[in-house]
């Protein structure tokens, strides 16, 4: 995913440089003498990987669609009501919670009680650290 226009151009570059090294490969064949198979492979590895940035360019363009959803209010209110969720099947009271993030419990309970509409976005990095915390501590270990 691209987050900066750094990010950007470089892969507005890497996508210059793959289609570059695509039309080469189609305008002279296969000179390096690979098994056919493993020559259109490796065409299609390049195909695929400049597509791949494409749709990051177009996503970061607003052409995908994603931007539009992601930022719409819809969208924040089930993030946040997920953490209502995430904490009462992890088996968390908001004492509990509150206790992990340095808060009080009536302000877990305020936060919960306004969808967090008022919570700085610290705190609710902090109240998603302790839900991950919880359940990872939760989670079965690999055999």
């Amino acid at each position: 995913m691209i987050e900066n226009e750094k990010q950007y151009g470089n892969t507005k570059s890497f996508i210059d440089k793959f289609t570059s090294k695509i039309k080469r490969m189609e305008e002279k064949g296969n000179v390096r003498g690979l098994h056919p198979l493993l020559f259109k492979a490796q065409l299609d590895g390049l195909r695929s990987m400049r597509d791949d940035l494409q749709g990051q360019i177009d996503e970061y363009d607003g052409r995908g669609g994603a931007r539009q959803e992601i930022y719409s209010s819809e969208a924040f209110e089930i993030i946040l009501s997920s953490l209502i969720r995430a904490r009462i099947s992890l088996g968390m009271g908001e004492a509990e919670l509150a206790g992990m993030v340095g808060l009080e419990e009536r302000q877990i309970v305020e936060y919960e009680s306004t969808g967090y509409a008022r919570a700085e976005a610290g705190q609710i990095m902090a109240i998603i650290g302790a839900l991950k915390d919880r359940a990872d501590a939760a989670a079965p270990s690999p055999a």
